[in-house]
C-alpha cells in the first residue's frame, strides 16, 4: 500500500474524493463549511482538511426507506444551505448544543404541522430531527415543542438532545427529495403526521 504524500487535501480535492458518493461539488463545499470533515486548516490560499477524516465519509447513503427506528415512524428534516442568501448558522468547532440553538428559528411552516409537533411531545413520542447540509446530517435534535416565533410568522422550535437513534447517522448522507428548506420522512408521514400520535411506543 502506498504512502499518502500529503495528509491533507485541498477543497477542490475532497469534492474530487467525494465524488463516488454522487454529491454535487456546491453540495460537498457547503457540507465542508458546515464541518463534516472537521474544522479546517486555513492557509494563504487555501483551506485543508484531513484526507481519512473524507475517506471515513463515504459510506452507505441513508434513504427514507433505511431510516432506522423510530425515525422511520415519522422524523423532521431541515435542510440547511450554509451559502449565500443563508446564514451560516454554527461552525466545524461548536458543541452540539449551539449548534441545536442556532437551527432552533425560522422555519416557516403551517399551523397544521406545528400542532402535530406539539401533540407528538406531549403524547411522549417527540419526533425526531434531522439538519443536513449538503446533504450530510448535522446535528440530531428531538422537537419537544413548536411556537409562532413572537416577531413575524415563522416557528420556533425548542430542540432537546437526540436519543440513542442518533448513534451512528452523524455525518452520514440522506437522500432527501427536492423541495422546501424542511420535509417531514418517511413522506407517508409527511401525507399523514398524525398517525403514531398516541402511539407511545412508537411501534404500532
Amino acid at each position: 500500500m502506498g504512502i499518502e504524500r500529503h495528509p491533507y487535501a485541498t477543497a477542490r480535492e475532497a469534492a474530487d474524493m467525494l465524488a463516488v458518493t454522487g454529491l454535487p461539488r456546491t453540495s460537498v463545499r457547503r457540507a465542508l463549511a458546515a464541518g463534516v470533515a472537521g474544522e479546517a486548516i486555513r492557509t494563504r490560499g487555501s483551506l485543508l482538511y484531513r484526507r481519512r477524516t473524507i475517506r471515513d465519509l463515504i459510506r452507505e447513503p441513508l434513504t427514507e426507506g433505511t431510516l432506522p427506528h423510530p425515525l422511520d415512524k415519522g422524523t423532521f428534516v431541515l435542510r440547511l444551505w450554509f451559502g449565500a442568501p443563508d446564514i451560516v448558522r454554527f461552525t466545524a468547532h461548536q458543541e452540539d448544543d449551539a449548534r441545536r440553538d442556532s437551527i432552533s428559528d425560522g422555519w416557516h411552516m403551517g399551523w397544521q404541522t406545528r400542532l402535530v409537533l406539539v401533540a407528538r411531545a406531549t403524547y411522549g413520542v417527540p419526533m425526531p430531527l434531522l439538519a443536513t447540509c449538503g446533504g450530510f446530517v448535522v446535528v440530531g435534535a428531538t422537537i419537544l415543542g413548536a411556537r409562532q416565533s413572537a416577531t413575524d410568522t415563522s416557528t420556533s422550535l425548542r430542540l432537546g438532545p437526540p436519543d440513542d437513534w442518533y448513534e451512528g447517522l452523524h455525518h452520514r448522507i440522506l437522500i432527501t427529495p427536492r423541495g422546501r428548506p424542511w420535509t417531514i420522512l418517511p413522506r407517508a408521514r409527511l401525507n399523514n403526521p398524525w398517525v403514531g400520535v398516541n402511539e407511545r411506543d412508537g411501534r404500532a
